[in-house]
């Protein structure tokens, strides 16, 4: 008879080892993918972090870029209203620059051809506040409730006033341009809003508005700090600057606008987590640096040095 081989009941040591070699394969395995996927994670936070960092730069910019293409605009008027602008159009400080404009609708009316005042119905205007345009423009839909920008010369201009314009009424008038020649005109009469304007200068401009305010109809007026209602009259002393916190190593950058109409001010955070700003005028340009601490990656989840964890941009501007 045969021998009956017995159960065992027991692993042995060779099989345990293979078990334990295969269960850390396995681990590794897993733990390789987890690896991996949580870098490409945090690649992807970094990235989308540097992103939103470049496009806070790249705004910053354009708001930067546009402030200077308006510089200057009207600047013979304003410097001549007080000494809110009797500055150049822009001055550059170490990190602050500032910059004097106002903007108007292309058509500029004037009075300064009285003799063919006579020629038109006395009925239809008062003489001093009677204009018509300087050259062939468009005429805006609306110029009543407007601020307007008044002054007595196109070139050497001595004196400039602000006034705020109840209505403007337009008719079509025959004027006599020379001995044999009678031209048909648009005539604007002009309704200050203040009895105490009742002759203003030779020249008239009226100021654009903030689209906000006007067409796309959004906002109505602004209530500034000192209680007086801005509607968006586009006359502006604009300061952007670094504004230092004392017990931080990052800053914000504030643009603040002056507006001479309402006398008030107001001021909002362009970008905070400002490592530096730097301004400069070389003479042919006008030269920015931002350099901005990048959320998340400095303090945040990752925690790299400042030169790992901020984008540094600088641009160049050509002197308008």
């Amino acid at each position: 008879m045969g021998t009956k081989k017995g159960h065992r009941n027991a692993t042995t040591l060779i099989e345990l080892i293979v078990v334990l070699v295969m269960m850390g394969f396995f681990i590794m395995m897993v733990f390789n993918m987890f690896n991996v996927t949580y870098d490409a994670y945090q690649f992807n936070r970094e990235l989308a972090a540097k992103t939103y960092a470049q496009a806070n730069v790249d705004s910053f910019f354009e708001i930067l870029e546009r402030e200077l293409m308006y510089s200057g605009s009207m600047g013979g008027v304003i410097k001549k209203l007080s000494e809110f602008f009797n500055q150049e159009s822009i001055t550059v400080e170490q990190s602050t620059i500032t910059v004097r404009y106002a903007l108007a609708e292309q058509l500029i009316l004037t009075k300064k051809d009285k003799q063919y005042y006579g020629n038109i119905d006395a009925e239809l205007s008062a003489t001093d506040l009677t204009y018509f345009p300087l050259y062939r423009a468009t005429i805006p839909d609306s110029l009543s409730d407007r601020w307007a920008l008044a002054y007595d010369d196109v070139s050497n201009i001595t004196s400039a006033t602000l006034f705020l314009v109840d209505s403007i009424t337009q008719s079509d008038v025959d004027v006599t341009v020379s001995a044999t020649e009678t031209e048909n005109l648009k005539m604007f009469v002009i309704t200050p809003e203040s009895t105490t304007v009742s002759d203003p200068a030779t020249y008239v401009s009226i100021l654009l508005h903030e689209k906000a305010f006007d067409s796309l109809n959004t906002k109505n007026k602004i209530k500034l700090a000192n209680g007086n209602d801005w509607t968006g009259e586009m006359i502006y002393k604009t300061t952007i600057y670094l504004d230092s916190v004392t017990d931080s190593d990052e800053s914000t950058l504030m643009v603040k606008k002056e507006i001479p109409t309402v006398n008030g001010e107001y001021e909002i955070a362009l970008m905070d987590n400002i490592l530096d700003f730097k301004a400069a005028d070389t003479g042919e340009l006008y030269i920015a640096t931002v350099s901005y601490s990048i959320p998340g990656i400095f303090k945040g989840f990752l925690k790299k040095d400042p030169e790992e964890a901020s984008v540094t941009v600088t641009r160049r501007f050509f002197k308008p």
